[in-house]
């Protein structure tokens, strides 16, 4: 985000907040006033959403009154990238999986014969250790944004 401002006065700091639904916000974080005639600031949202992000800039004063910006909306459709290593492992070690944004996921793995050998719901990072005999295994990992699937070999 970037914004400008003229004619601060007794600006003490700005408060950027998102929400999901445009009504309820949450701050994910602050920039302090500048307090200059005319300024120029901006903010990095580090975890935004999948899809659309709504945002609104709170300007705090010294006195603790508040006076907002409009909302804006800003959607942030990138693909979330799923993680899964190693894919070659040995008996009883541990895959990790790695889905951002704490987004619940489900893992089904089959064996050869496509014959479901493994299934849990999840949310997050989570490293689960694979009590399976050796062999190749496919697995599918799924989340509300994205699917991934792959091969695990166990030794």
């Amino acid at each position: 985000m970037v914004w400008n401002t003229e004619n601060e006065v007794r600006t003490k700091k700005y408060i950027i907040e998102r929400s999901l639904d445009g009504e309820q916000f949450s701050e994910i974080g602050t920039v302090n006033s500048l307090s200059f005639s005319i300024n120029h600031y901006n903010f990095i949202d580090k975890s935004p959403f999948v899809g659309n992000n709504y945002y609104r800039i709170c300007e705090l004063d010294e006195n603790g009154l508040k006076s907002y910006t409009n909302i804006i909306v800003i959607n942030n459709s990138a693909p979330i990238k799923i993680e899964v290593y190693p894919n070659i492992l040995n008996r009883n070690e541990q895959i990790n999986i790695i889905v951002p944004n704490n987004e619940p996921f489900t893992i089904k793995v089959f064996d050869a014969k496509a014959v479901q050998v493994y299934y849990q719901e999840f949310t997050g990072q989570q490293n689960l250790p694979m009590n399976l005999s050796s062999g190749i295994y496919f697995y599918i990992i799924e989340s509300k944004s994205n699917m991934l699937n792959g091969k695990l070999v166990i030794r």
